[in-house]
């Protein structure tokens, strides 16, 4: 039914233990497997399409419209750098191996640093100076992605241990984020302006405890992918989006219904950020 359904049917609304148990990954995965199979004739072209090195929902399942039939075009042919790499770039297109590729248009796609990589290149600085890039180049934490102790003030969205990350429709939890925090910010100005609101370090670290004991004992965490900062180098490894946003949702409203517990607000120290 959840093939049938397709979107991110499969993933979405599967039983959860084909992402906490491998054998019944592997039965989920033996089926995408053979679906995919029945859409690539060349069986050494599928065995370079079809995914062999990590089980169906443990990296982020694509969506396309006709990928894998683009192969079978003659205009189309893969080249395997894995096999071959790239030895670089001729005045005509590129050359891997011994051999010279002609193209028009080069489309680079190298990766990139999810959750933390956007914030880290504002270089933003909290009480006494402190780095965020700093600190979470040795461990990646935040109160339910959207504060960090040590930096009142600073709200953020679609930041690491939140769904927003990755696990959620991006927009719709993004809004979610808002919201809450524009009914912080209003909770803060109805005691008085000068103010500071900050996570405690008591609070952050219950969140990233209550976050690993989700993650960790998932498949997702095992497989070295964006998701869990693999594609970086001396990325600390973290599962880097909250995996639930309908739990989520509630424990935002439950903070929020408590008077923002977890949450300190006080007068705002003078300039700069010293106390």
């Amino acid at each position: 039914q959840g093939w049938a359904d397709w979107s991110l049917q499969l993933f979405c609304k599967n039983y959860v233990e084909f992402l906490m148990d491998e054998t019944a990954n592997q039965e989920v995965t033996d089926f995408i497997v053979k679906k995919m199979q029945a859409r690539i004739d060349n069986p050494k072209l599928a065995a370079k399409l079809i995914p062999s090195d990590h089980g169906f929902g443990t990296r982020r399942p694509p969506l396309d419209t006709g990928y894998l039939e683009v192969y079978a075009r003659d205009n189309v042919q893969l080249i395997d750098v894995c096999e071959t790499p790239i030895n670089g770039f001729s005045e005509h297109g590129i050359v891997v191996g011994d051999t010279e590729y002609g193209l028009d248009i080069v489309i680079m796609a190298t990766g990139f640093n999810a959750a933390t990589g956007a914030i880290n290149r504002i270089d933003v600085r909290g009480r006494n100076k402190r780095s965020l890039k700093a600190q979470w180049d040795t461990d990646i934490t935040t109160a339910m992605g959207m504060q960090k102790h040590g930096f009142p003030n600073f709200f953020m969205t679609a930041a690491p241990l939140s769904p927003g990350a990755a696990f959620c429709n991006v927009p719709t939890c993004v809004q979610q984020q808002v919201e809450w925090i524009a009914d912080c910010i209003a909770h803060v100005e109805r005691n008085g302006q000068d103010k500071v609101v900050e996570a405690t370090q008591q609070f952050e670290d219950e969140w990233v405890k209550h976050h690993d004991e989700l993650t960790q004992p998932s498949l997702i965490y095992k497989v070295d992918s964006w998701w869990t900062g693999a594609n970086v180098e001396g990325k600390p490894r973290r599962v880097l989006s909250y995996i639930g946003a309908g739990a989520y949702r509630e424990k935002c409203d439950e903070v929020a219904a408590n008077g923002y517990e977890g949450f300190t607000v006080r007068r705002f120290p003078g300039v700069g950020l010293a106390n």
